[in-house]
């Protein structure tokens, strides 16, 4: 039975990794291909640590289909460079400012410039919206072999926490915690909701602490989407061009309107929500103290997981032909 592999590296089950996972267990059902899944665990740092990730990923790349990500890339392209093995390499965003070692996009780039084009039609750049393929279309030439490949969210289940909540008008959501935040100005915004009378969480699902910071852990997401649906507001203030982040389209999911830096991928995901796109702190303190807007469900809505199939075709055509 022909294999399809997915294969990975990162210690934590991050946003980025539900949304590979989900892609490559959704595309090998629709196919009929048995699945596998590899991730290593183990935080790889140093220049000893990457040849071990390297030589792991590099052994273990043996399917029909892989589906891979930006650090294991090149040792799946060179494991398969003589067979008739296709590869789905999965970019979420691409920002050669967010504090990886110049050597990342060196490879990244040296990557994207030359094996798509050695590898033609077993090749596939999969992109997590519009936004991200016209960006790499633009940079990389791949218009022809790029495709898209959205977050999907269990809608009735975050519909239902939207109207059970009862808001908080005091509570502000500050997005999830992690090394993209723009702390700078996320200290300068927490002083003046604390001025305001408002009280603030980081949400996280790993068990974190920072003297400055109060970061919210939550074990199950359960607990994780009710306080959120409770929030009036969810901020977000990343130092890094995103993707298209779960945590904000789920907030608008849950009722909860999202203001943001006009920043990236971010951006239209948040146009599509009605939510708000802002250029200062003090923009986003004069829409809290506002009616907000209504959200647009509806547009939201349509990244249901009963819809993925809208979105399989090409990459059904892609293993086919």
């Amino acid at each position: 039975m022909p294999k399809l592999l997915y294969i990975s590296n990162g210690a934590y089950e991050t946003g980025g990794y539900n949304h590979e996972q989900f892609l490559s267990k959704t595309l090998a059902q629709s196919e009929n291909l048995s699945y596998q899944e590899i991730r290593f665990r183990k935080q790889f740092k140093g220049p000893m640590q990457w040849v071990i990730l390297f030589c792991k990923a590099f052994f273990s790349s043996k399917a029909d289909v892989i589906v891979t990500v930006s650090r294991l890339a090149w040792p799946v392209y060179l494991r398969t460079i003589f067979s008739n093995t296709k590869i789905l390499l999965v970019l979420h965003n691409h920002d050669e400012n967010d504090g990886k070692r110049p050597i990342f996009y060196q490879l990244l780039n040296a990557f994207l410039d030359r094996a798509p084009k050695k590898r033609g039609p077993r090749f596939r750049l999969v992109c997590i919206s519009d936004y991200w393929k016209n960006y790499f279309n633009q940079k990389f030439a791949l218009e022809k072999q790029s495709l898209v490949f959205p977050n999907f969210f269990d809608i009735e289940k975050l519909i239902f926490f939207r109207g059970i909540a009862k808001k908080s008008p005091g509570l502000i959501h500050l997005g999830q915690w992690s090394d993209k935040i723009d702390k700078k100005s996320y200290l300068i915004l927490m002083h003046a909701l604390k001025q305001k009378g408002y009280a603030f969480y980081f949400s996280s699902n790993q068990e974190k602490s920072h003297p400055n910071f109060p970061i919210s852990y939550f074990e199950h997401q359960e607990a994780f989407h009710k306080q959120m649906a409770m929030a009036h507001a969810t901020v977000v203030m990343n130092r890094v061009n995103e993707g298209w982040p779960r945590l904000v389209h789920e907030s608008m999911l849950l009722g909860t309107p999202v203001i943001t830096l006009n920043k990236g991928g971010i951006e239209p995901l948040v146009k599509m929500g009605n939510g708000y796109l802002v250029d200062s702190i003090e923009e986003i303190l004069q829409v809290l103290i506002t009616d907000l807007k209504p959200i647009d469900y509806d547009a939201l809505e349509k990244y249901s997981t009963n819809n993925t199939h809208l979105f399989l075709k090409p990459f059904q055509q892609f293993i086919h032909d």
